[in-house]
């Protein structure tokens, strides 16, 4: 597959690895982050996001905050002509419980992601699904997770540093109407300045700022980040889906710490289901992909038992979904 890659030299990668850490970081702080002037910040930030380098500034959300539990499907489909398979998108894409969507190659096809509020709600978008589309699925798997732990991209810069613990056990947070109002403008962009926000939602800067502090200390906002498109910086997405065996909890201690420090591994999710950790993978290539799992197998196969490997091809549906619906 060819992409249009962007020649990104020390300071394209250095802006991104710090709007990893803090996508609202001002062009002032910036800029003496990386000893430039303003001037070459806010060039370098604007060809980044006019390339579609950088795709969206998004604030991050703890669904679990809201009550949700989140609940994958893993699709192997069969007989699915292209009508069908746009009305099957179409459906999906346009689902107001799907936060997430992605095709892929390997062991499934396409993964979707489910956020509701108990196992009801999860059978009745089951048997809609099912409904429309059961006689063009060879195999289904479903995984429920516990948490995911959100590692910053390191590879960036080689800085280990762990950004967010998403999930938890649910918990139906208060806040009012107008915290809900700014939290879906600064879903869509984190980086949006306070006067604009003081125009959508009707409301002075001190009191949003104060909000927006509030859900920070309930940990309904875990952060801010920028949603790359991985291609242009010369990265594959790939999911390694681990099955343990003879585990305990001081064992997948060192398991997830590694994890951790890996630069490649950005997400550690921990699941019930069929296996029991996703790992969300961003790295070179198919290659050092195939290194990598070596590595994970060399040093823990005491405790892993398989790992299948998924190749995410496109995102369909982001994570957005699960703010604009509150």
């Amino acid at each position: 597959m060819r992409h249009n890659h962007l020649k990104l030299d020390n300071i394209d990668i250095k802006l991104l690895s710090e709007l990893d850490k803090n996508a609202k970081t001002p062009i002032t702080q910036l800029a003496k982050k990386l000893r430039v002037s303003r001037e070459i910040v806010k060039y370098r930030l604007k060809r980044l996001i006019d390339t579609k380098v950088i795709k969206s500034f998004t604030t991050m959300v703890n669904p679990a905050k809201f009550g949700y539990i989140i609940y994958k499907l893993y699709i192997k489909f069969q007989n699915l002509i292209d009508t069908k398979e746009k009305e099957l998108f179409q459906f999906l894409i346009g689902h107001k419980k799907v936060f997430w969507l992605a095709r892929c190659d390997g062991n499934y096809d396409l993964i979707i992601g489910v956020y509701v509020l108990n196992i009801v709600e999860f059978n009745d978008f089951l048997s809609e699904f099912n409904g429309k589309y059961s006689s063009n699925v060879i195999s289904r798997h479903i995984s429920n997770s516990v948490y995911v732990d959100i590692y910053r991209k390191d590879y960036l810069t080689n800085e280990k540093y762990q950004a967010a613990f998403w999930g938890g056990i649910p918990k139906d947070e208060e806040i009012d109407d107008l915290s809900k109002k700014i939290l879906k403008v600064i879903a869509e962009n984190s980086r949006i300045h306070i006067s604009e926000i003081c125009e959508k939602v009707n409301s002075t800067p001190k009191t949003i700022i104060s909000k927006i502090k509030l859900m920070e200390k309930k940990q309904i906002i875990l952060g801010y980040r920028p949603i790359l498109d991985l291609s242009k910086i010369k990265k594959e997405n790939f999911k390694a889906i681990i099955y343990f065996q003879n585990i305990s909890p001081d064992k997948e201690k060192q398991f997830k710490d590694f994890c951790k420090l890996n630069p490649s591994i950005c997400y550690y999710i921990k699941t019930i289901g069929e296996w029991d950790v996703e790992l969300d993978i961003e790295i070179d290539n198919f290659k050092e992909y195939n290194l990598l799992i070596r590595m994970i197998k060399e040093q823990f196969g005491n405790i892993i038992k398989n790992i299948d490997s998924v190749y995410l091809t496109k995102e369909l549906k982001g994570e957005l979904n699960i703010v604009q619906n509150l």
